[in-house]
Parts: structure tokens; C-alpha cells; sequence
């Protein structure tokens, strides 16, 4: 995957590791308050945009590596399933039963939805049914906190595989990409994007601020992703940590805020 950005610093596990911490870091707020938009959430969101890009990025890894796809799909369902519980009771707005908490799906579900679009973009012969998939997971995508975004991410990453990119052209092509989001989070149409409302930027003097920082710390992962040897480390018994972690940090986080909340 990507031999010409070849580095020699980190192998997948390390990267996934430094992704985890970050997204760690990106939630330990919640346990104290539940507004995204203050200068308390500042700087451990912009630790935490390490993440996402790193495990999009290993979604088309995964998908040009693994040995069953099928099975590979049906893991990250699973997953994704087990953890929207937790999921939705540590980030909790308002009644339990209300759109945000509804239909605010986790991030494991966007891992998911990407990795159906590069099925139906490689794997699906029929035109129509390959439209039809792909769509379907734009629009479920759509629902996910990084929304389009995310299948930009994988599909870019994909991309640069499909071309044998170096890491000058790598680079550059991630660049572009920040640059669109961030223009395209600016038009009426923004919410095809995000989850996040557009008016926000109006309602909120906070919002503009934290979004910027929100797209410069989506730069952070360019650096270490360059530095990925494509080795695996950590062996099989590492498998399903990275899974397992996701929905078990939620719940030891939702507990703690439950003690500090008595």
C-alpha cells in the first residue's frame, strides 16, 4: 500500500496506537461538559483530529489487504453496533430520544460505510448497483460525525494507491482535501459534509475559531502517516484491541462522568 510514501519510522500498530491516545485525549472533556464550543475543548480537539484520518486511511489498507472482505465488513457492523450504546450515552444531548442522539452514529460506522464504498468502487460489476451502493453509503455517511468527509479520506487514500503517489504528490493531494473541506463547510450546503448545523457559525462566536483548528489539526496525521513502514507489529493478539478499545474507553468514561456527576 503506498510504497513510494514508504517511511521508516512507525509500524501500523504504533500508528494505531498514537491514533487511540488521541482519541482519548479528544473525549476526556465530555466527562466535564457537553458544550463542543469553548476554549476548555480547544486544545484536545486538536490532538484528537489525529485520529480519524489515521483510521480511514487503514480502511483502504485493510481493504487491499485482507483476506475476506465479507468478513472484515461484518466485524466492523458488529463493532460498530456494540459500541453506538455506549456511544450515545457518553456523549448524551438533551432527551435520550431526540435526532442528535438517534441519529448521531459512531465512528466504527463510518469506517464501515467507507469500507462499502470501496467494495462497490472496485468489487461491484453492474454500473447501476455500483451508483446505487455508493450513494446509500454517502447518505449513511452522512449521519457520522466526520459525514462526507470521511469517505473523501478513504476514497483519496485509495486513490493514491491506484496511482503509486510519492509522498510529494501524497501530500499535496491531502492538502487539497483539507482545503476543499474547509471551503465546502462554508457554502449552504454544508451539512452534506458534517453533521455539525451551518447556522452554528452565526450562533455560535465560538464555532469559527474551533473550526479552523478543527481543519489545521487534520494536518497533523499527514506527518505520521508518512512515517508508516508497512509493517504490522504487535502480532495476531493485537487483532481485535483496536476494536475493543473503542467501545470500552466510552464506557469507562461514561462512568466517570456518572461519579463525578453524583
Amino acid at each position: 500500500m503506498l510504497d513510494n510514501i514508504k517511511g521508516n519510522g512507525l509500524n501500523s500498530y504504533q500508528i494505531k496506537i498514537i491514533a487511540i491516545i488521541a482519541m482519548l485525549i479528544d473525549h476526556i472533556p465530555h466527562i466535564f461538559t457537553d458544550d463542543d464550543f469553548t476554549f476548555f475543548f480547544i486544545p484536545f480537539h486538536f490532538i484528537g483530529r489525529i485520529t480519524a484520518p489515521i483510521f480511514f486511511y487503514f480502511i483502504a489498507v485493510g481493504f487491499r489487504y485482507t483476506h475476506d472482505k465479507k468478513k472484515y465488513s461484518i466485524r466492523l457492523l458488529i463493532f460498530a453496533l456494540i459500541s453506538q450504546i455506549p456511544y450515545v450515552l457518553f456523549f448524551l444531548k438533551g432527551p435520550l430520544f431526540n435526532d442528535f442522539n438517534i441519529f448521531n452514529l459512531n465512528i466504527i460506522f463510518s469506517m464501515f460505510f467507507c469500507l462499502l464504498t470501496l467494495i462497490s468502487i472496485h468489487d461491484v460489476k453492474n454500473i447501476y448497483l455500483k451508483v446505487v451502493l455508493i450513494v446509500i453509503s454517502a447518505l449513511l455517511c452522512c449521519f457520522t460525525s466526520y459525514g462526507l468527509l470521511s469517505i473523501a479520506f478513504t476514497v483519496f487514500f485509495d486513490l493514491m494507491n491506484e496511482l503509486n503517489a510519492d509522498k510529494k504528490q501524497f501530500s499535496a493531494g491531502y492538502l487539497v482535501l483539507l482545503l476543499f473541506s474547509f471551503s465546502w463547510n462554508f457554502l449552504p450546503a454544508k451539512w452534506l459534509l458534517s453533521s455539525m448545523s451551518f447556522m452554528l457559525i452565526f450562533e455560535d462566536p465560538l464555532f469559527l475559531p474551533g473550526f479552523i483548528i478543527f481543519i489545521l489539526g487534520l494536518i497533523l496525521p499527514l506527518k505520521i502517516l508518512l512515517l508508516d513502514n508497512r509493517e504490522l507489529g504487535g502480532g495476531k493478539k493485537f487483532k481485535f484491541f483496536f476494536y475493543i478499545f473503542y467501545p470500552a474507553h466510552l464506557i469507562i468514561l461514561y462512568l466517570i462522568k456518572l461519579f463525578l456527576n453524583y
